[in-house]
Order: structure tokens, then C-alpha cells, then sequence
């Protein structure tokens, strides 16, 4: 008669058991941290766009050629802040076209349309909320619902 004798290779369930209960530790301390950095990314991006969205309005002081602004944007242009954020990308009917001589009217697209999918919205797709007076271009923040300018609010004024 043989016997069969089993080698002692292999990993016994509480080694198994330990491994997962440490896997689950890390994934519990990972998971939140990750979702905190969705979030970070998005408000960073909401932010970029509401910025770009302001130099659109009130144009960049910075860039200067020939003595003159590169980039005055669409207030300095027209005389007054756009009614809506769409007249930034397409000339509003009733703002006629640029006349250098008179340095007044739409000479736009004032923002690049082909960086963002839509940039009347904000990371997480719910749209700017735009006003002339006060001035302030507001994004709801990752609650998507409206604070009055406070809690997780993302304010801009130009």
C-alpha cells in the first residue's frame, strides 16, 4: 500500500483572510480620495472656463502690439457686456460688424469654442449663470444647485 503525501505549498484561509481584510482597508482609504480629486479636477476646470468666459468680456490686458491691446474683448469692442454668453462665439444680430476706423463693433469669436464641448456649461453640465448687473458669471459647484454665491458656489466677477 502507498502512502499519498500532500506538500505543504499553498496559502491556508487565514492568509487568505488576512489579504482581503487589508485589500479592504486600502480600497476604503483610496475610493474617497479619488472621488475628492474627480471633484478638485472638475472645479479647476469649471474655474479655467469662467476665466476664459471673463477674458472674452473684458479682454486681456496683457497682450499689448503696436501700443495697442491684442485683445480688448467683446466690452471694449461694443461699448457694453454681452447680453448672453453665446455672443462671445457668434455675432448677435443687432451688433454690427468691426469697423477699425471707428474701433467699435463684433470682431469675435471672443472664446475658443473648439477647447471645450460647450462652454456655456460648467463640469459637471449644468450652465453658467451669467449677469450684467451685479457682473458675476457663476457656476453651481458639484452640488449643481443654486447657494446664492455661497457653500461649494464657483463665483467670477469681470
Amino acid at each position: 500500500m502507498s502512502v499519498v503525501r500532500l506538500s505543504g505549498s499553498g496559502f491556508t484561509l487565514t492568509e487568505i483572510v488576512v489579504v482581503m481584510v487589508l485589500l479592504s482597508i486600502l480600497a476604503a482609504v483610496a475610493v474617497p480620495n479619488f472621488i475628492d480629486l474627480r471633484t478638485d479636477a472638475k472645479s479647476a476646470i469649471t474655474k479655467d472656463e469662467m476665466m476664459m468666459l471673463k477674458r472674452g468680456i473684458v479682454g486681456d490686458g496683457r497682450v499689448v502690439s503696436g501700443g495697442q491691446y491684442a485683445f480688448p474683448g467683446y466690452e471694449a469692442d461694443n461699448g457694453a457686456p454681452p447680453i448672453a454668453l453665446t455672443s462671445l462665439a457668434s455675432q448677435p444680430i443687432g451688433i454690427s460688424t468691426y469697423d477699425p476706423i471707428t474701433r467699435a463693433g463684433w470682431r469675435g469669436p471672443y472664446v475658443d469654442t473648439s477647447a471645450v464641448s460647450d462652454y456655456t456649461q460648467d463640469a459637471w453640465g449644468v450652465s453658467f449663470v451669467f449677469s450684467t448687473n451685479p457682473r458675476f458669471i457663476r457656476s453651481w459647484g458639484p452640488n449643481k444647485t443654486n447657494n446664492s454665491g455661497g457653500g461649494d458656489d464657483i463665483d467670477v466677477t469681470y
